[in-house]
């Protein structure tokens, strides 16, 4: 199962994300399940880092399938675009059912 966690603060802005596991949809390398979601969160983390001045944490540890996304202050306006942009892919995959014994989406407030 691929865990994804979004976080947001207490003025319901978005502050980050974690994914953590394997869909298991697929054997490893064929899961597009599991490389879609990856992609997303990678590239998400990469565009905060780079098109915006958001101090951002993150924290990648590939034995335990782990990615760990996380703003050090509110965000600006482009990451809370680019934030949100990722929390709709991420409802889009939950909405369809066919993802439903391979994928969780959960949300948090930090």
């Amino acid at each position: 199962m691929l865990y994804a966690t979004l976080y947001h603060n207490s003025n319901g802005e978005p502050v980050g994300y974690t994914l953590i596991g394997h869909a298991g949809m697929a054997p490893e390398g064929q899961d597009i399940l599991c490389s879609a979601v990856s992609m997303m969160g990678i590239n998400t983390a990469n565009a905060l880092r780079t098109l915006t001045e958001d101090q951002v944490n993150v924290v990648e540890n590939e034995s335990e399938a782990l990615l760990d996304v996380r703003l050090r202050n509110r965000p600006s306006e482009k990451a809370a675009v680019l934030l949100s942009a990722f929390d709709l892919a991420c409802c889009s995959i939950r909405d369809n059912r066919e993802y439903d014994p391979y994928f969780s989406l959960k949300r948090e407030e930090i």
